[in-house]
């Protein structure tokens, strides 16, 4: 249990210096606004992350569907060529 005491103790003054008293209400107070900070943030954040999947999801059906007229095309022309190369038959 004393073997963690010094990383523990590290840990602490990172957060407060030595010789700096707690203030049990001050931490309190802090503490209560950073919750509703995060709180506030958290509903701010949910929007952002539902607005960026959004753009994704519009972004890969863009690709998708480039991809496939793509394909289409090139089905097409090759469908084309192949009926030429089928119609034209050399005199002998």
């Amino acid at each position: 249990m004393l073997e963690g005491y010094p990383a523990q103790l590290k840990e602490f003054r990172k957060i407060v210096p030595k010789g700096e008293k707690i203030e049990p209400k001050k931490w309190n107070d802090e503490m209560t606004s950073l919750f509703e900070k995060r709180t506030s943030l958290k509903g701010l954040l949910q929007k952002e992350v539902g607005d960026l999947a959004c753009v994704e999801v519009i972004d890969f059906n863009k690709e998708n569907e480039e991809r496939e007229l793509s394909n289409e095309r090139r089905k097409d022309h090759r469908d084309i060529s192949q009926t030429h190369k089928k119609s034209y038959q050399p005199e002998l």
